[in-house]
């Protein structure tokens, strides 16, 4: 089958045959919550290439009375603020901080997810081998239940006996 990142569609054949790696890859790549927690790694580290750079300078035109002959009143205007005592040093610090903090969230949601996968993967295991096991008890109880029949039918045992094992059978 088709490793899990390559086909979104889950059908019961590829589902069977995912080892707990393959599953565990395609939880941490298509998980919402995942994904949901990259984005905001994401921001955070655009945010913090944001706040430390400098604010761009701002240009200002004005204009009026200006007609097809006359040049009337026009002037223009620079703006640029300028930044002091080192804040683009503390703004890069918090930021710096913010995805620091991002980047752990992501990583706790990460072993959420991995964990609830796990879980689930060890609980399916579980249950597949505990219906291995009562199909095999159930083949048990007939070959009983057919022992007990010819028991019953050569003299050595009683219809009590055959209907028990019967009903041990299912």
């Amino acid at each position: 089958p088709a490793p899990p990142g390559d086909s979104p569609a889950l059908s019961e054949e590829t589902v069977e045959a995912w080892n707990l790696e393959e599953l565990m890859g395609f939880a941490e790549s298509h998980h919402p919550t995942l994904v949901e927690a990259s984005a905001w790694v994401d921001i955070a580290l655009g945010n913090q290439t944001q706040v430390g750079l400098y604010p761009n300078p701002i240009l200002y035109y004005n204009g009026a009375n200006i007609t097809k002959s006359m040049a009337g009143q026009q002037g223009g205007l620079v703006e640029q603020t300028i930044m002091t005592g080192k804040k683009l040093k503390l703004n890069r610090a918090v930021a710096a901080q913010t995805v620091n903090q991002a980047t752990w969230l992501r990583q706790q949601q990460i072993y959420r997810v991995t964990n609830a996968v796990r879980l689930r993967y060890y609980e399916i295991l579980g249950a597949q081998r505990r219906n291995e096991l009562t199909e095999s008890l159930l083949g048990l109880a007939e070959k009983g239940a057919e022992v007990t029949r010819k028991l019953q039918k050569s003299g050595e045992g009683t219809l009590t006996d055959v209907l028990q094992a019967e009903i041990e059978a299912g």
